[in-house]
């Protein structure tokens, strides 16, 4: 059976409820802090979205001491920017 993990794709040579069981295993304690349900008021999608950056904006985003409520207030900086240009055309 082929599977995804992390966007990688492998053979796991187990069976399907072996794999169920997998899935539902209780996250480790240590994980839990990076259990992000919202942002304020907003709740967060289920789905994260992801990109790939080139090396230099990889490296300064990482950098940041915070950074997903870092890059939570980029977009939401750009979006509001775009918004604003949209409706003063």
């Amino acid at each position: 059976m082929r599977i995804s993990y992390l966007g990688v794709y492998t053979n796991f040579m187990g069976t399907e409820s072996q794999l169920r069981e997998m899935a539902t295993r209780k996250k480790a304690e240590h994980l839990k802090e990076h259990d992000f349900k919202s942002v304020g008021d907003n709740p967060l999608d289920k789905v994260p979205v992801s990109v790939r950056l080139p090396t230099h904006l990889a490296e300064y985003v990482r950098s940041q001491p915070n950074r997903n409520q870092w890059l939570i207030a980029a977009i939401a900086k750009q979006v509001e920017e775009e918004k604003q240009s949209r409706t003063a055309s």
